[in-house]
Parts: structure tokens; C-alpha cells; sequence
């Protein structure tokens, strides 16, 4: 349980030290008991609100047809 404990406090402050802001952080028993998952949901919205927007490729360089598809597809 130790082991959890730490690993979970290791999170929080790794939140912190990406910039989500104390009052948007859950408390570690709310992981820990497996209570309070809004609080822990809205840690998560927190630290995803801060990351780097994802590149998406325009839809004329996105390759289409039969070239395109998953081998499973086929």
C-alpha cells in the first residue's frame, strides 16, 4: 500500500509542477479509497486542458482508398 501511496502522491506532484492548479487537484484518498471520482475526473480534465494541442493533418494530405485501409480491414 505503500507503494501506491507514493506512486499516486508522485502524480499529484507531477500535476503540479505542469501547472494544474491546486484547487483542481483531487486529494490522494480520493485514488487511494477509490472515493470521489469527480474530484479525480476533474484533476485529469485539468492536466489534458494543458496539454499541447494535437497536430491533426489537413483532409487533402490524409491518404484515402483501398491503399489507405487496415490490412484487417480487407
Amino acid at each position: 500500500m505503500a507503494k501506491c501511496r507514493r506512486n499516486v502522491e508522485n502524480f499529484l506532484e507531477a500535476c503540479r509542477r505542469i501547472g494544474v492548479p491546486q484547487n483542481q487537484l483531487c486529494l490522494p484518498l480520493h485514488i487511494l479509497e477509490e472515493r470521489g471520482l469527480p474530484q479525480v475526473a476533474g484533476t485529469v480534465r485539468a492536466l489534458l486542458d494543458l496539454a499541447p494541442p494535437k497536430h491533426m493533418p489537413s483532409p487533402s494530405t490524409t491518404p484515402t482508398g483501398p491503399s489507405a485501409a487496415s490490412p484487417l480491414a480487407l
